[in-house]
């Protein structure tokens, strides 16, 4: 990155589809399910 001087933080970027989104939900609550049992 050269000569830079500071803190630095990186991170990713995801691209999710319409469909991966919808699914997201239901995968997170099944997740949460098992994580109460």
């Amino acid at each position: 990155m050269g000569e830079v001087k500071g803190d630095f933080q990186g991170g990713a970027i995801d691209i999710l589809t319409a469909e991966e989104v919808a699914d997201w939900g239901a995968k997170m609550r099944e997740i949460k399910a098992k994580l109460s049992e």
